[in-house]
């Protein structure tokens, strides 16, 4: 009866020292990627990736209705 209770409170322990090291480890990682610098840094960075994505839109925007334009004027200066 003793040894039953030796290897099922060494099963327990085991288990507990495996949940509580992955309960730390997950808490250091966590603690390590939120740092309100980095967060802010990286919101500012996507808000300026964004604002460009907008830019070039517009241009390609401009750049088509050009290009639409000039070949309507070529259409109607074709003969046919």
């Amino acid at each position: 009866m003793e040894i039953t209770l030796v290897i099922v409170g060494g099963i327990v322990v085991l288990t507990l020292v495996a949940v509580v090291g992955d309960v730390v480890g997950k808490a250091v990682k966590a603690r390590g990627g939120s740092d309100p610098k980095i967060l802010r840094d990286m919101a500012r960075r996507v808000e300026a990736l964004e604002r460009l994505s907008l830019e070039k839109e517009e241009r390609i925007r401009k750049l088509e209705a050009d290009v639409s334009f000039a070949n309507r004027l070529l259409e109607d200066k074709h003969p046919e």
